[in-house]
């Protein structure tokens, strides 16, 4: 997901591939402009297996000549095959940079979706956010249900624990804890929910995110994505900064505008 700042943003212009996200119409039209692509591409070269596979069966007879009315049908069909294999090789790689691009896209769009549009469930906030998250993992609640421990509230990571996260959830929880803690790579999924009558400012945010980053900077273990629910919202600082810093991590920031039992991704204003 790249919903880091919360806003939607077309990919860079980079060719052919780069497709706007703006909508999802938008997505289908140019997944449909590049399906016709495929199926060229795909006609020509079940052709070139076919040819390849009359030489395999006529070099398995000797390349024994053949007649006339056979050979120069055959001498066309090659020379197509000879003719168009620049082409139908351009356009299949010309396939395959769209594909990040379209994933990207849909994991946008899934994202604003379940967020904004879906109903939320749930008696209290972390309930409901918990809720939310599971629909866009949907391991989580299988993962849960076998091993309860996989979740924690209210805790830090690492020895420092500069950040105190609502919400912890290990998707690489160990089977025996107590023996594998140690051998175990985590890969959390982090969860803040701020309360506040005020924006959440770029200091609070960095604080938030660097904190966690030195938290885990000797440890093997992974951030997979890092929730941050603000009652009141990001100032547009606190925006560009998560912007930003999502180019500079391995992992999804996500922040999210939590307004009653409804949530929102914030834009930056102008945009």
């Amino acid at each position: 997901m790249q919903s880091s700042a919360g806003s939607t943003e077309s990919n860079e212009s980079n060719g052919e591939g780069a497709i706007p996200t703006q909508s999802a119409f938008a997505l289908i039209r140019e997944i449909d402009k590049y399906a016709d692509k495929l199926w060229k591409t795909m006609v020509y070269f079940v052709a070139l297996s076919l040819f390849l596979l009359i030489i395999v069966v006529w070099a398995a007879y000797g390349l024994r000549p053949i007649s006339d009315w056979l050979f120069y049908p055959f001498l066309v069909y090659a020379g197509i095959i000879v003719i168009y294999f620049p082409v139908a090789f351009y356009n299949g790689i010309g396939l395959i940079g769209p594909l990040k691009y379209w994933r990207d896209a849909i994991s946008d769009i899934v994202f604003e979706v379940t967020f904004e549009l879906l109903p939320t469930k749930g008696d209290t906030p972390l309930d409901r956010i918990l809720n939310k998250i599971s629909e866009l993992y949907t391991d989580i609640p299988h993962l849960l249900a076998k091993r309860p421990g996989a979740i924690e509230k209210g805790v830090g990571l690492g020895k420092k624990k500069s950040v105190i996260w609502d919400l912890v959830i290990d998707m690489n929880y160990p089977r025996f804890p107590s023996l594998q803690n140690r051998f175990v790579s985590h890969e959390y999924i982090l969860v803040k929910h701020i309360e506040t009558q005020r924006q959440v400012e770029e200091r609070e945010l960095r604080h938030i995110i660097q904190g966690t980053r030195n938290d885990l900077k000797w440890s093997s273990s992974e951030i997979v994505s890092m929730f941050v629910i603000s009652t009141c919202g990001f100032s547009n600082e606190a925006l560009d900064y998560a912007q930003d810093v999502s180019d500079e991590v391995d992992f999804n920031i996500e922040l999210v505008f939590e307004l009653g039992t409804r949530y929102y991704l914030p834009t930056k204003v102008g945009e």
